[in-house]
């Protein structure tokens, strides 16, 4: 039977009512499970101020830039942005338990001096915030087993370098470097590598004296004269320890070798020219070591005598080698014709900022000699009576 409008209505408040109860019910007791679930949820996207510093310690690099015998060039970089956040590198070696601050003002570039060589260094950076610290991983570096004296090596004498990275040398020089550590190694090999020609490269052994000296000792005829080469610039290293130079000493950057100037030790006539006056000028040209007079090179540098005790011109007959005159070279040689000739002081060579050595450039002598062609040698005896002969040289008249 047909239900009624009234019926049909009831019916229809019955139906929606019941599952609207229904899910009321449902709701409510699944609130407390929902309100929990939100507040994880929230505490997850929200973590608290020790979660988020012990994550950015973690997040810290820590580099080495050099270590050395009894230091270390150190840097670290946080992963972070937030000024309130305190940073502090820390380092002690690897059989303590006490960290020591490090003293620094550039986080990318620290230096850590007094360090014993031969010896492993943990390192950390402490990173706090009010009350709260957390540290990075650990890193480790270990030191080299000895270590070079550089504020000695560059207080020696005046222009032994320059100051950019230019160190002076020669060939037969014996350098002495202080330090610390040497008697750690049983032999210290001495590298040099031209910066020029990677295939120029050379060893000397070093001379262990005791635990703070060592001295090493330059080929005396490590350059070529025939063509003459008046110096070749290497970096140089000793055992695993660089040579560094001046400007790299001043900035503190340890890994940058030094520029070593290794200079001919020998005596070069290159090239002539005369002139007829009222007797024949003669002028060579070339590399004829130190002035007496003029010279800025102290009087003995790596125990090479600087100086001379006589400077003498020998001119022989080119077809039979029958001598034809001595003549002495002198800083103010006499301008009369067959006397003493005179060595002049290149203006130059003397105001480079670092030794030159070849300070004497080109030397004038006048002669009667008649026309011909003529062998000349310079031969040059040091104070310590040392003697350099030059290459034998052809001149025409």
């Amino acid at each position: 039977m047909p239900q009624s409008k009234t019926e049909a209505f009831f019916c229809l408040r019955i139906s929606t009512f019941v599952p609207l109860n229904f899910t009321m019910k449902i709701i409510f007791k699944l609130l407390p499970i929902l309100i929990l679930a939100l507040f994880v949820s929230c505490k997850k996207d929200n973590p608290t101020t020790q979660d988020n510093l012990q994550r950015f310690a973690q997040e810290t690099k820590m580099y080495q830039l050099s270590v050395m015998g009894n230091q270390a060039q150190l840097s670290f970089v946080e992963n972070h942005g937030q000024k309130d956040i305190v940073a502090k590198f820390q380092y002690k070696k690897a059989t303590e338990t006490k960290w020591t601050d490090a003293v620094y003002t550039d986080k990318n570039n620290i230096l850590l001096t007094g360090l014993a060589t031969k010896t492993m260094y943990h390192m950390r950076v402490a990173l706090s915030k009010g009350t709260d610290v957390k540290y990075s991983n650990l890193d480790s570096f270990m030191t080299k087993s000895f270590f070079i004296n550089y504020d000695k090596f560059f207080s020696g004498p005046v222009k032994l370098h320059d100051n950019s990275d230019g160190i002076f040398s020669i060939e037969g020089a014996k350098h002495t470097i202080y330090g610390g550590g040497f008697t750690n190694e049983a032999l210290i090999k001495v590298t040099f590598a031209s910066i020029e020609n990677t295939s120029d490269v050379f060893t000397v052994d070093a001379t262990i004296v005791n635990d703070s000296t060592l001295y090493f000792v330059i080929p005396r005829d490590l350059l070529a004269n025939m063509p003459y080469v008046r110096n070749k610039v290497y970096s140089c290293t000793i055992g695993d320890v660089p040579l560094i130079g001046y400007k790299s000493y001043t900035e503190k950057n340890f890994a940058v070798r030094g520029d070593v100037s290794i200079t001919n030790r020998d005596i070069h006539i290159a090239s002539y020219t005369t002139e007829a006056v009222s007797c024949r000028v003669v002028t060579l040209y070339g590399f004829f070591a130190t002035h007496e007079t003029e010279s800025v090179t102290p009087l003995n540098v790596y125990d090479i005598s600087m100086r001379l005790q006589e400077r003498k011109l020998i001119v022989r007959d080119a077809a039979t080698g029958d001598l034809m005159s001595e003549v002495s070279i002198l800083p103010t040689g006499n301008p009369l014709c067959d006397a003493e000739g005179r060595a002049y002081a290149d203006f130059v060579s003397l105001n480079k900022s670092m030794i030159y050595y070849h300070e004497v450039l080109n030397i004038v002598f006048k002669t009667t000699l008649p026309n011909g062609t003529y062998t000349v040698q310079l031969k040059q005896t040091a104070q310590d009576g040392y003697v350099v002969s030059s290459n034998v040289f052809t001149i025409n008249f």
